[in-house]
């Protein structure tokens, strides 16, 4: 690691390395050796793009302030994106449980949990099962359509000799 900086495998690394300090030091879980030993070679390359590596550097040395400054601007960037992302899913998540507490206090709108006649279309809370014509289908139809394949008789009349309720 101790070669020049720049180039784009540092670039690779320096994300790499933020993405394991991020989920590290948000999440405090609990490191491998392994993790361990690239935690502080990530610290160590750290130090030497800030200039403060050993004596033969100095503070303003052209070494890689803008690689740190990169690293800095990635693992804030990467924290944004997490809590935005995070922040998102926790509202989405208020809003379901909102309107599931609405449609069980009845406190929805007047539309929800209606379906639609297959005659008319319309959006209804009582649909009839029933068999309205020769294809001998089931529908689901409203009151308003059921009086008119039915001739408003539970089990039909003469005049409409396919009709058939069905529960």
């Amino acid at each position: 690691m101790g070669e020049g900086v720049g180039g784009g495998d540092n670039v690779q690394q320096i994300m790499q390395f933020a993405r394991l300090k991020t989920a590290a030091d948000k999440a405090e879980i609990k490191m491998t050796p392994a993790e361990t030993l690239q935690r502080s070679e990530k610290e160590d390359f750290d130090a030497e793009l800030h200039g403060s590596f050993g004596s033969e550097r100095g503070v303003g040395d052209a070494g890689g302030g803008g690689q740190s400054f990169m690293l800095d601007t990635v693992v804030e960037s990467l924290e944004g994106e997490e809590e935005e992302a995070r922040l998102m899913r926790k509202a989405a998540k208020k809003a379901a449980k909102a309107e599931q507490r609405d449609k069980r206090e009845g406190r929805a709108g007047p539309t929800v949990g209606q379906k639609p006649c297959e005659l008319c279309s319309l959006g209804s809370d009582l649909l009839v099962r029933c068999r309205t014509d020769a294809s001998q289908e089931w529908r689901l139809v409203c009151g308003k359509c059921w009086g008119g394949v039915s001739g408003g008789v539970p089990d039909g009349d003469a005049k409409h000799p396919h009709y058939r309720y069905g529960g």
